[in-house]
């Protein structure tokens, strides 16, 4: 696996808190999880050969076809999101690549942001959105969970409708060993409490934060709506909470991801 051409070891995932990634050949991350036989299919080789489980090599749109055309009777398949879209199409047939327009009001008051992410690129869009003015709180862990909670909820409150940042990856010292598990809590907690208040538009960078974004808010099921950038969806909550939201890894998205993300979100329309 290759992060904008470098080996994924030598990439700034190489560091991440909670999955460092010391191994870019997937076969033998895979091997070492199964005791079934782990191959690979090669952008030359269509022939599924006889091992249990296959990693599948992809580069663009067409590769992904090409695996969801493969993949159609598989009952299991996962990957990074870009694979959903082509699978579904193919299951589908013609009918799942047409777009449905889905009829969706801006999002109404205030926008709250939350980086948990410290991967480079995230920083990057942390600094790309502080550097245009937008407004943004550094929780620092070092005060406790509880306080920085209070200091986060506060600082969306005293800053509404206008929206806000709340990041804990802007620098490497920012996350210190062992604190991944209270970030994902204190994100969790943050996006709880201002959803309480009426905050509907969410955005979250980073992986494990959305994951703990969705499990605080009890989010069951989502519709995916118009894309942001490449692998990353508008989504809406399905059930007695309507959120509007942008969940994505924290290596997706440009440097302008978060300013990208508030204008699908004011769209009334998505795709």
């Amino acid at each position: 696996m290759f992060v904008n051409g470098v080996p994924l070891h030598e990439s700034g995932m190489k560091d991440h808190p909670l999955n460092p990634m010391r191994d870019s050949n997937l076969m033998r991350v895979l091997g070492a999880q199964t005791r079934e036989s782990v191959g690979l299919l090669s952008l030359e080789n269509v022939d599924a050969g006889n091992a249990r489980h296959w990693i599948v090599d992809a580069i663009c749109d067409e590769d992904l076809r090409r695996v969801a055309r493969l993949a159609r009777d598989q009952v299991f398949l996962t990957g990074g999101s870009a694979i959903a879209r082509f699978w579904c199409e193919e299951l589908r047939g013609a009918a799942g690549s047409a777009a449905v327009r889905l009829a969706r009001p801006a999002v109404a008051g205030q926008t709250v942001m939350l980086a948990g992410s410290c991967s480079v690129a995230t920083r990057g869009q942390i600094a790309a959105w502080a550097g245009r003015g937008g407004k943004t709180l550094h929780v620092d862990m070092t005060h406790g969970v509880a306080t920085e909670l209070e200091r986060a909820v506060g600082y969306c409150a005293e800053h509404a409708p206008a929206p806000v940042l709340i990041a804990s990856g802007a620098s490497e010292s920012a996350v210190r060993a062992g604190a991944a598990q209270d970030f994902e809590a204190l994100f969790g907690e943050i996006a709880r409490r201002v959803t309480v208040v009426g905050v509907r538009g969410l955005i979250v960078a980073g992986g494990e934060t959305s994951g703990a974004v969705i499990e605080a808010l009890g989010v069951q099921a989502i519709e995916i709506g118009e894309e942001v950038s490449a692998g990353v969806p508008v989504v809406y909550s399905k059930g007695a909470m309507e959120l509007s939201m942008v969940l994505k890894s924290g290596n997706f998205g440009g440097a302008d991801f978060f300013h990208d993300a508030l204008r699908k979100l004011d769209r009334k329309d998505t795709e």
